[in-house]
């Protein structure tokens, strides 16, 4: 009934992307790997997504199915009993050939009863071990199917928290916005004051009210992409959109982004019977429904090699994300510092009259676009941390356990 069965060899070399590093010289626990963030808004987000998300909630149903099966496969080579008692009640007629005898005998009684019970017991020998195999085939489904349910685990965890990292992107370039919104408005009612007094001209007043609307045209945007977000975590949490919303209104600082570490015998009267059918002649159906397995076989061992290469690589490319976002973070916090004293210092040259107002609103538009870069390089940070959490398994230890508990 077929070889054993040999689990495939995937021989990779170490990740060469990232020296991976545990941290404070220990390892980061990769079951719970939102906890390294040091939120704790994301770490009872990732508690409710974890109890809450229907598509987690559908796979352990797969289980609870999987395991039926495992079952009944198992049950396929017990013996089995099939017990059928039968009670019958009939009035016999006193008109009858019967009836006109027995109704002069004394205690007779036209109505009778009558009692059958009878049982069939059958054991199916597996002489060449099909039941066998099946049972292992059923078993080993089963396991998939716990396997397949801590993959949802992983994913719906890290969608929980790519789509919570990305509303603090958001909310942070809003106040970006905001604060941008503030100064050029600072900056236009000072044009104002210097056209009322005939310092300004009305072309630089113009400017200002330019550069004010394009720094207000920016919000509306920012505000839609956060409320998507918004609705997307909630449904994660298995929750209709607007639910939770407000918990995650106030502010939140910029999260902490760690290195990712490593990773009755009397009256029983039995009976038996056999059969035993084999084909002689079948004109090459068992060699084609054999070479039909094989190649099944070969597809999807070639299908998982492929899905073990491209997880290789969802783990180089996150964690080059990871690191290169780290860099472009140190960058951008040195060119937002420099371009906010520089800002500074244009606008007291302004006003002293030493430079044009053009020197001031480009001083302010380097700035704005610098900070919000910044926001979303911070964002996207934390988005890269979760996909390599994500890519190296982050969440699998404990979890075919949790579900198969779960599932019970």
């Amino acid at each position: 009934m077929g070889p054993n069965y040999k689990a495939p060899h995937s021989d990779l070399a170490a990740f060469h992307n990232v020296d991976l590093r545990g941290c404070d010289g220990g390892q980061t626990s990769l079951d719970r790997w939102w906890e390294s963030f040091h939120d704790a808004e994301l770490v009872r987000i990732e508690q409710r997504v974890l109890t809450q998300n229907l598509d987690l909630e559908a796979a352990i149903g797969r289980i609870r199915q999987a395991h039926g099966a495992a079952e009944a496969a198992a049950a396929q080579m017990l013996p089995t009993l099939d017990f059928a008692p039968q009670v019958s009640a009939y009035r016999l007629s006193n008109e009858g050939l019967i009836g006109r005898m027995a109704r002069n005998f004394p205690g007779y009684n036209r109505d009778q009863r009558a009692y059958d019970m009878h049982g069939v017991a059958s054991w199916e020998l597996d002489l060449f071990g099909g039941l066998r195999r099946g049972h292992e085939a059923a078993r080993d489904e089963a396991e998939a199917a716990v396997a397949q349910s801590a993959g949802v685990r992983i994913s719906v965890a890290g969608d929980a928290a790519d789509a919570y990292f990305q509303i603090r992107g958001y909310q942070a370039r809003l106040r970006v916005a905001q604060d941008q919104i503030s100064t050029d408005r600072h900056l236009f009612d000072l044009v104002q004051q210097k056209r009322d007094r005939g310092v300004a001209s009305q072309r630089e007043l113009d400017q200002a009210q330019a550069l004010l609307q394009s720094a207000r045209e920016t919000v509306p945007v920012l505000r839609v992409a956060l409320e998507v977000q918004l609705n997307r975590l909630d449904v994660l949490m298995g929750a209709q959109p607007e639910t939770y919303a407000q918990e995650l209104a106030f502010a939140s600082p910029s999260p902490a982004i760690l290195p990712i570490g490593n990773v009755t015998p009397a009256g029983f009267g039995p009976s038996a019977s056999g059969a035993l059918r084999w084909r002689i002649f079948d004109f090459g159906k068992i060699d084609a429904e054999v070479q039909q397995a094989k190649s099944a076989h070969a597809e999807q061992l070639a299908q998982y090699r492929s899905t073990v290469l491209h997880a290789a690589e969802d783990v180089e490319n996150a964690f080059m994300a990871l690191a290169q976002s780290e860099k472009r973070g140190d960058d951008l916090r040195t060119e937002v510092a420099s371009l906010t004293q520089a800002r500074d210092l244009s606008s007291q040259s302004y006003k002293a009259g030493v430079i044009p107002l053009t020197d001031v609103l480009d001083a302010n538009r380097q700035l704005l676009e610098a900070e919000d870069r910044q926001a979303d390089n911070q964002s996207e940070t934390a988005r890269a941390a979760v996909r390599s959490f994500r890519a190296i398994g982050g969440g699998w230890e404990g979890a075919a356990d949790g579900l198969q508990i779960a599932s019970r």
